[in-house]
């Protein structure tokens, strides 16, 4: 895929809908990073798990609305009471690149936690291309689930149908042989129509199996925890599997030992690439069929195929189609396109000058330092092919990812409408059961207030109002009694923490009375005056097994919400429908992202001066043990925060 296409370029039928890295556009911005740090993101560094279980900013934490406490598995109550102690984070002595350093940015849904293991020695193999490869490779991990799928009976038609075609069109028929073959026609597309049926509704069921095996690593069900699939499947099957926005299954192809092979024989052409595509299909074949001249062209010796400048058994033999994949290198000053993938041509075309030739110059593209340069733009066109393969979200040009971005946020709202009457249901319960937990609260103070004598002080003070009321209410008991809290046990002390009761009782209720004045609770008085304690804690359970049928929903629509948030917040940055900066449109496909991504899990990235302020034209990336937390900050050119986005954000 290009990196970028020249505005005097962007009506060239030549120019591939895919274009490759970001990284050589000259006009881009430095965006702030955005995010609040929750003590989720601090907490699953340690403990891996989803975003829809953990204590994040749009799923429940501790004060889930109705005050009912999520069920969290214990190991997790246990990390998260447990991060407390830190005494850097308690008193607020840690800065936020500190804190940050052991968080995870809770709004990447798929990521699920950064894990250890990214900063150990030997986890990543170094210098991995890292081509992220899908369920059609002959060597998926998880290939002994996958169901078969019958072609057998489509190839057949196919091939009638094919046969067919070539009699129909022959000139020597009568019109009652025409007509006969015309029906047949009919019929055999009718045949073909039914099996293709057929297929699709198998292949839907191809991953069932797989997606049991996922499902049970799962802490709810429901609720994906992406790093637990990922070490799971690893342990399973030898290659641990992932997903991204799309949810297409993958894994990473280990790529140590790809290299380029010798290029001195390589035959670089010189120019803008439409004209030398004019000078070997003629001019005129250009305006007439623009793809068949570039056909021509990559059929020609100005190409080469793939296995002929890229050592990699392993790709190959994942993906054997990949041996007919023709490339063609050219040398064009004017242009910042490094170059493009042309899934119409099978092909791959490379700017070998890199921005620093002159037209006409002599290129070695042999040295290592070229090779290198090439080896990075391949990697991500040929991303491009396999998602052409997978079926994976392709990637983008600046015309087409205009109207991408805005079908998707589109589809986004109609996918959170689906959601919306399970949302409005899960907040209206919201409300009355909010309303009894308060109610239960007060009925338990209630209890303690009436003993004499047997407090337990860890009681009083652990109490959720205590933290609020406490200096307040010790002052002024300390004043009516005339003496402070004793430390030692006594019949003093008793009677000092039953007025502490009774005074947080007096406040706690105020509080509760005056949020049911601004119509955000329920009538705490009336529950109070009829119902007892067994009678709310009764109810409590009835309105939170009603609630949380709708409890997905909640989660879903919420998680969708802050995608547009998100995505509304981008396009009021200078990214309208007729702005003119559409080359960060572009840059937030999934496709292309994913492809920068591969980049950065290879080696060295081509980049521009003005990356991270830095006057170097490559840069090194340190590689995740987790292949989505190589989208992070810092991890890629332009990952998704880059724009204010999150991986979950991208266009798909």
């Amino acid at each position: 895929m290009a990196q970028k296409l020249m505005s005097d370029n962007k009506d060239n039928p030549f120019n591939s809908r895919f274009f490759q890295p970001s990284d050589a556009y000259s006009k881009q911005r430095t965006r702030p990073i955005q995010g609040q740090l929750t003590l989720g993101n601090i907490a699953s560094y340690f403990m891996p798990f989803s975003k829809d279980i953990g204590p994040y900013e749009d799923s429940p934490r501790l004060d889930r609305p109705g005050g009912v406490n999520f069920d969290y598995p214990q190991l997790n109550k246990d990390i998260y009471s447990g991060l407390m102690k830190f005494d850097k984070i308690r008193k607020g002595q840690a800065t936020l690149d500190e804190i940050k350093q052991f968080g995870f940015d809770a709004s990447m849904n798929l990521a699920g936690g950064g894990m250890a293991g990214s900063r150990i020695r030997g986890f990543v193999p170094e210098g991995s291309l890292g081509i992220f490869a899908g369920k059609s490779a002959k060597n998926f991990p998880a290939k002994s689930l996958l169901q078969d799928v019958d072609k057998t009976k489509i190839n057949k038609l196919n091939e009638k149908y094919s046969q067919l075609k070539d009699k129909i069109y022959s000139d020597d028929l009568t019109q009652k042989q025409r007509a006969g073959l015309n029906n047949q026609e009919i019929s055999l597309i009718k045949n073909i129509n039914a099996e293709n049926f057929r297929i699709t509704n198998q292949e839907k069921k191809v991953l069932e199996p797989l997606d049991k095996f996922m499902e049970k690593q799962d802490f709810r069900p429901g609720f994906e925890n992406p790093t637990g699939r990922f070490e799971a499947s690893k342990r399973e099957f030898g290659t641990g599997l992932f997903k991204l926005p799309d949810g297409q299954y993958r894994f990473e192809i280990d790529d140590t030992v790809a290299s380029l092979k010798n290029l001195d024989d390589a035959f670089i052409n010189q120019g803008e690439f439409h004209e030398i595509v004019a000078n070997v299909a003629g001019a005129k074949n250009i305006q007439l069929d623009a793809v068949g001249s570039l056909n021509t062209f990559f059929n020609s010796k100005n190409a080469v195929k793939l296995p002929a400048i890229l050592n990699h058994k392993e790709l190959f033999d994942n993906y054997p189609q990949l041996k007919d994949l023709k490339v063609a290198f050219y040398n064009d000053p004017s242009t910042s396109s490094y170059g493009a993938f042309y899934e119409s041509a099978n092909a791959i075309n490379i700017n070998v000058g890199f921005g620093k030739s002159k037209l006409g110059d002599n290129i070695n593209i042999n040295t290592p330092e070229q090779k290198e340069k090439i080896l990075d733009i391949l990697v991500h066109e040929v991303q491009h092919k396999v998602q052409d393969i997978e079926n994976f979200t392709p990637g983008s040009n600046m015309r087409e990812s205009e109207m991408r971005f805005l079908n998707f946020k589109n589809s986004v709202e109609s996918r959170q409408d689906n959601f919306r009457n399970g949302y409005i249901s899960y907040e209206t319960l919201s409300k009355p059961l909010s309303a009894l937990n308060d109610a239960l609260y007060i009925k338990k103070l209630d209890e303690y207030i009436a003993k004499d004598t047997g407090y337990q002080p860890r009681l009083l003070f652990g109490q959720s109002d205590w933290y609020r009321y406490g200096d307040e209410i010790r002052s002024k008991l300390s004043r009516e009694l005339g003496y402070s809290y004793p430390k030692v046990k006594s019949n003093k002390r008793d009677v000092w923490i039953k007025g502490a009761y009774g005074k947080l009782k007096d406040k706690s209720l105020n509080k509760m009375r005056f949020r049911q004045a601004r119509g955000e609770g329920g009538n705490i008085d009336y529950i109070l005056e009829s119902s007892s304690l067994k009678e709310i804690k009764s109810e409590i359970g009835k309105v939170t097994r009603k609630q949380n049928k709708y409890f997905k929903d909640y989660l879903e629509f919420k998680k969708l919400n802050n995608k547009l948030v998100s995505l509304n917040k981008f396009k009021s940055n200078g990214h309208s429908l007729h702005e003119p900066d559409a080359f960060d449109k572009y840059q937030i496909i999934l496709g292309e992202a994913e492809a920068r991504a591969v980049q950065a899990r290879r080696g060295k990235t081509i980049t521009t001066p003005n990356f991270k302020n830095k006057f170097s034209d490559s840069e090194t990336f340190e590689k995740t043990y987790f292949p989505p937390d190589q989208f992070k900050e810092g991890k890629m050119v332009n990952p998704p925060s880059y724009f204010n986005l999150t991986l979950d954000d991208l266009v798909t």
